[in-house]
Parts: structure tokens; sequence; C-alpha cells
């Protein structure tokens, strides 16, 4: 009965007084929604394949920086270690966008070779099909659940034929889940691991050792032994008969556990890879959006005490102790944390479309059913309404109830928690923004970091064409263009990819990045020749890291290679790779006649509006091979590149807005609660003579002051932090003081903003209804 009476007083009071209930519950539905979103993510993100059977005894071959080997390593390490129960190499990343016909249907598909123990080793559903026999013909290929459904449709897909190029046609042998949350990329099809002959017969070759960069081996070791005291015996053997090894070319060894690899800071392409700290950043975000709503709810039912406190304190004179008066408030404040929560629930399955976007990831909703989240969701509930109910009960508590019924209570209470509290919200809030600043005009400043060559506008696409008569007809079209500049064609492109070949040149282990174009490519994309020293059609032109590289002067007429004098047509400047931050690597390049190009990558230099050509050139590209257009302009791929500084940005952006939000509503609170309480000061002042200017400015002091001390107590601690986090970029921007006066100046209106309609209406009343009020 108590419990009952006791909720409809304060739904009574709810209903009272809505804007309050409006703006509590709206501000711990937000802030919830994202410790929600930012749950999911931080779970899925630790629990990185963590489905696997055999998680335990997975282990990924490395040399301390990358994962990516020799195809023929693994089998050679299986038949001296016989604690290798099964080796399982996989190759990724290396095929996208490769055409696959079946019928008249043809898309472009990602592709993974990999071996027949696939799906053995590793514990990916299949929908269809046996996981040790899938794979056993190397014809066999097994389809993801949703590239099947694309090809097929509603047609059962086993049985069926699908051809890869001319000389290779796959049987579909099984259907797997789409794969998630896992460091295997979720490829559209894996293929038996030998059919990469056909496409790249360069991995085979020398027994699957020649390629030292294609695949990636993962070992399955036998139950109950930790294979890495291995690593130093492993070492020694690819010292003697691993040629990358033999070159001292890598140097290290190292056995990563699965459970471990997706945060093993590995610098591969070929697999995924999560960012820990970044993981930690969002969690830490989180809680502090969390934090803001529960400081937040705190100052406004701080703000509330003058409507509640009659009613607290005639239950006190009634017998209520304190416990009952503190188990009241927490009650309540846990049932509005509820209600949120419940709101919260339903914002999360609208906001994932966005979430996922900006994440990069899908967040998979059934795990908020799971009986661990829904105890940590009651958890959070309980958690926040007994934080956000404490410090109100122990406010009222302290009051004693003569003075609330005497009206004198609020001249004793100085509000110096909720000062507090907003100046931690005032200082967090500069903290983001100027943190936000910083990372944004970084990460632009990276994004037009001269290259050495040309980046826009230049579209760049791949070779997907069934013949050269295709290829030539989509040129053709394109140069009837009048937004075609130029069109050029490359074996290997900065951004998309190169050959990498790595040669003992004169005595010493060279790697080069190989590039072979047409004179038109090398015009468009801007590229610097330095020095002409022979006839370019017979040798290669050197850029200036490779000449320093090989120790050559630059007026040298040629190089020896492998024990095979190799003419040198010139010098070219450098130019990045991918981005400003990677550094210069040789670069060995040669131009070659057009009609003599096989190219894997044409670039095309446009005039005019970039996107309305890139829309005409997909439609042109439809028209000649009724396939969709894949094709990306430079600055774009550019910008891929640098997709985890940009992702930090946009939560940083979010968190700011959400932080600034909930900073208002905490400030509204304040100045409700501070001129209640000077309501009468305000009323005797200007009855003495104070001009409605003069108290106007002083009600907004109070509150401008705030923003002041947390601007000069949070800058130190920001710019050191901005300052470190700059340093591990070698081109960087200064910190200017400007970006924190910004953040500084951006509160400080905000502040101003939230407290001027209060004040200028405080200053303006007329004092006689005050003090009648008061009598």
């Amino acid at each position: 009965m108590k419990l009952s009476l006791t909720l409809k007083s304060f739904l009574k009071f709810l209903f009272r007084n809505k804007l309050y209930t409006l703006i509590d519950i709206a501000g711990l539905a937000i802030s919830l929604t994202f410790v929600v979103i930012i749950g999911i993510f931080v779970t899925q993100e630790f629990n990185t394949d963590q489905f696997h059977e055999n998680k335990t005894r997975i282990y990924a071959l490395s040399n301390g920086e990358l994962t990516e080997t020799a195809f023929g390593i693994g089998g050679r390490l299986k038949e001296i270690y016989p604690e290798i129960e099964e080796v399982c190499p996989v190759i990724t990343r290396n095929f996208i966008h490769h055409r696959v016909i079946s019928g008249t249907t043809k898309l472009n598909a990602d592709l993974i070779f990999a071996d027949p123990s696939f799906f053995s080793v590793f514990s990916f559903p299949l929908v269809s099909g046996d996981p040790k026999n899938v794979l056993t013909a190397e014809n066999h290929v097994v389809l993801s659940e949703s590239f099947a459904r694309k090809m097929f449709g509603n047609d059962d897909p086993i049985g069926k034929s699908l051809q890869l190029t001319d000389s290779l046609t796959l049987i579909v042998n099984g259907i797997y889940k789409d794969i998630r949350n896992s460091t295997i990329p979720a490829g559209d099809m894996v293929i038996h691991i030998k059919s990469v002959f056909h496409l790249n017969p360069s991995i085979m070759e020398n027994d699957g050792l020649a390629n030292a960069g294609s695949t990636n081996q993962f070992f399955l070791i036998r139950e109950g032994i930790d294979f890495r005291n291995r690593e130093s015996d492993l070492l020694n053997w690819l010292k003697s008969n691993f040629w990358i090894y033999q070159r001292e070319i890598y140097h290290n060894v190292k056995l990563i556990p699965l459970t471990d690899l997706y945060f093993s800071g590995m610098k591969g392409y070929a697999l995924n890879y999560g960012n820990k700290s970044f993981v930690y950043i969002l969690f830490g975000v989180g809680l502090i959006i969390l934090l803001f709503a529960i400081i937040n709810y705190i100052n406004l039912t701080i703000a509330q005490n003058g409507i509640r406190a009659r009613e607290m304190a005639t239950k006190r004179l009634l017998g209520t102790t304190a416990a009952g008066l503190f188990n009241t408030m927490i009650l309540e404040t846990t049932l509005l944390s509820f209600v949120s929560l419940l709101i919260a629930l339903g914002l999360t399955i609208l906001l994932t479309p966005f979430a996922e976007n900006v994440l990069e990831t899908t967040l998979d909703l059934s795990l908020l059913l799971s009986p661990g989240a829904i105890l940590l969701l009651a958890l959070l509930v309980i958690i926040t309404g007994a934080l956000a109910g404490f410090l109100p009960a122990l406010t009222i508590y302290g009051i004693k109830p003569i003075n609330i019924i005497k009206g004198s209570y609020q001249r004793e209470n100085k509000m110096v928690f909720s000062k507090l509290f907003i100046l931690f919200q005032n200082a967090i809030s500069i903290a983001l923004l100027s943190a936000t600043l910083v990372i944004n005009a970084q990460v632009n400043h990276l994004i037009t970091a001269p290259l050495g060559y040309t980046k826009d506008p230049v579209l760049e696409t791949y070779n997907l064409f069934e013949s050269k008569t295709k290829l030539n007809t989509f040129i053709n079209e394109l140069r009837k263009q009048p937004f075609v500049d130029q069109i050029g064609m490359t074996q290997g492109a900065p951004n998309s990819g190169s050959n990498n070949i790595t040669m003992v040149v004169e005595g010493k282990n060279v790697s080069f990045q190989q590039i072979i174009c047409d004179e038109e490519y090398f015009n468009l994309m801007g590229f610097a020749k330095l020095r002409q020293n022979g006839d370019a059609a017979t040798g290669w032109y050197l850029s200036k890291e490779a000449i320093r590289q090989i120790e050559k002067e630059e007026d040298a007429a040629f190089f020896e290679a492998e024990g095979k004098i190799t003419p040198i047509s010139g010098i070219i400047a450098d130019f990045h790779f991918e981005n400003i931050t990677n550094p210069f690597k040789p670069v060995m390049l040669r131009i070659n006649k057009s009609e003599n190009m096989e190219p894997w990558q044409l670039a095309i230099k446009i005039n005019g509006d970039p996107w309305a050509a890139k829309k005409e050139i997909a439609n042109i590209f439809t028209r000649i091979t009724d396939e969709p257009f894949v094709g990306e302009y430079l600055s774009e791929q550019i910008e891929e590149s640098y997709k985890q500084q940009q992702k930090t940005a946009t939560i940083l952006k979010i968190f700011t807005c959400i932080a600034f939000v909930i900073s208002f509503l905490g400030l509204l609170a304040m100045s409700t609660y501070f001129i209640q309480q000077r309501s009468s000061e305000i009323a005797i002042r200007k009855v003495f003579g104070s001009s409605n200017r003069e108290i106007l400015i002083k009600l907004i002091t109070e509150f401008i002051k705030h923003v002041v001390i947390a601007f000069i107590i949070i800058i130190p601690f920001i710019w050191l932090m901005l300052h470190k986090w700059l340093e591990s970029y070698s081109y960087k921007i200064s910190l200017s003081p400007l970006f924190f006066i910004t953040g500084g100046l951006v509160c400080l209106s905000i502040s101003f903003l939230t407290v001027f309609l209060q004040s200028y209406r405080a200053a303006n009343a007329n004092p006689v209804n005050r003090l009648k009020d008061k009598n």
C-alpha cells in the first residue's frame, strides 16, 4: 500500500511538471541509447573469432608485422613438426570484384581461396554441405548465403556451375552463412586453394615459395600443446630454407593465437584487424555520456526540490525514516531509468543502420536477448537509478522540515554539488570539441597532403573486361565524351595495388614496387621524370629512393639484379603509395606502348563535374559489359586509407553534440534552481535601486565564470593528450591555440544563450510580486 502511494505521488508530480519529465527522460534515453549501441559493438569486437570450436588451437604465422607469407610454407612445416595437426592456407582480398558468370547472369565477387580443411579448422556454419567434403575437388566452390541468393535467386545452387576464367569452371558444392565477426573477411565465395593458379600462377611457383606475401597460414595444433614455444626453432628453419628470411628481409617469427589475432596490431591488408584503443575510447566516451545524463538528472531533480520539499518535509514529520526517504527517491529514479531504457531500446532499433554506417560493421541486436545482456541492462537501470537518486535524497534529507515549512531552506542550500557538476560538464564539452577540431584538421591535412602525383580528378577502375575487344570499345567510347581528358593503362598503381618484387641488386636485397604503364598514364598521373639516361622502351625508370637503396649514381646506365644486367632508362621523382604516412618505396617503372598493354587498371582524367562524369562512365561500362561499374577517384582511395581516423573523428562529433545537448539541459536546470533561490535577493536589490541591466549581468556572470574555470582547468590536460596523439604522425599540423579557444568560445556561447532568457525574465520581474509571495 505504501509503495503504491509513493508511486502515485511521484506520477502525480511528473504529470504536473511535464517539461521536467520530458527533459529528464529524454536525457537518460538518449544517453542509454548510445550506451546500448556501444555495448553491442564492444561485445562484438571482443568476441571476434570466439565462436570457433578450435579457437584455442588455431595459430596464425607472422613475421611480427604481417601475417602474409608464402603458400608452400605451411605444408613444409607440417612435415617437420608433429604438433601441427592441420595446416589451412587462406588467400583473401587478392582477388576482389572478380567477374563470375552463370548462364546469362554476371556478377562481381570477392574471392577467398582456402585449403579443403577450411570449414573443419574454422567453425563457419554451413547452410548446405559437409565441412569435410565441400572443398575436396580443385573445382569446388562454396558460396556465401547472400551471394548464392543474388546469383541463383530461389533456385538450389548445389551442383550448378560458375565460370571464373576461360580455363576455370567451378561447381557449387556448399553454402555457408555470411562470415561475420571474424578476422577472415566476408568473401562471396570460398574456392579450393589450388585453383588460384588460374588467376595468379606466381603463387604456386617454386613449390609455392616464390611469392612471399600471398597467403595467410593457419595452423591447427594438437590438443594440450602451446606451439608458441617453437618460435625460435621456426625462425632458424626459415632462415635456412625460405629466401625472404635468408636475404634478411624478414627477421622475426611470431605465432599468434586466433583469439588474439584481431587485436594483434598486425599491419597487413588481407585480414580484418581491430583497434583496441578505439574500442576503449568509444566505451569510455559512452560512459561519460551516461554520466552526463545522470548529472543532468541530479541537477534537474535538485532544481525541483522547491516543489517537492514540502511533500518530503510532511513525510518526515509523519515519521518517514532516512532510509525510507532515500528508498523513495532511488525507487523514483530507478523507475524513470527503466522507462528511459525502454525508449532507448526503441531508439537503438531505429538508429542501428546509422550506427552500422558510422562504425562500419553489422550490429547483432539479438545479443540484447541473451541472459547476460538482460542482467547487465537490469544492473544498468539499478545503478543509474541509485546514482541519480542518492544526491537529491541527500540534499532534501539535509534540510530541516521546519525550514522547509518556513521557506528558508533555499537560503541554506549553496548548490556546491551542482556547481561542481556544471564545471565537469563544461570541461568535458570543451575537451571533446577541441579534440574534434584537432582530429578533423589533422585528417584533412593528411588527405590533402602532396603525394607526388595528380590526385584529382582521376577516376580509377579495374580491367574487368572479358576481352581486349571490349576493353578497346570502352576506351574508344570514353574518348568521344567531352568530359574525358585522358585515359591511361597500367599494371600497378599507387593506391589500388602494384606488384612487389624482391631482388638481390648489386649484392643487396631490395623490394621494388613495380609499375608497367603506357605514356598517357604516366603523363596524366603527373609523375616527374628527373633524368633521362637511356631508351625508355628497353629499360626501367627508377625512383630516387630506388637509386639510393641500390647505391648507384643517378647517371648510371644499368644495374645488376639476380645475375642479370638491367638497363636504367632514367630517374623519376619519389611518390607515396596509399598515403602520406607511408615512407617512399623504391619504384621501378616501365613505359610500354598502349597497344601492347594488358592493363590491370585504367585511369581516366576528368574535365568538369566529376560525379556526373562518373555516372555517365558507369552507364557506358554497363551498356558494354551488362555489369555494374566499379571505380573510385584517387581522392576517395586516399580518404579510405584514413577511415580509422575519420571514424574516430565522426564518433567524436556525435558525442560532442550529445555532450553539448546534455550540458545545455544541465545548465537549464541549474539556472532555474539558482534564480529560484535568489529571487528574493533580486527583488530587494531592485527595491534599493539596482537596474535591470546590473542584475542581468550579475546573474549571467554567475554561470559564465564556470565556463572560464572549466577552460582553465581542462586545457593543459587536453593539450598534452592531443600533442601526444599528433606525435604519432610524421606529417602533422601545428597545435594552434585557436582550436582550444574555439572550443571555449562555443561552450561560453551555449552557456550564455541557455541562461540569458531566464536571467532576463528574473531581472525584469516586478519585485513587489516576489516580496508578496514571500509574505
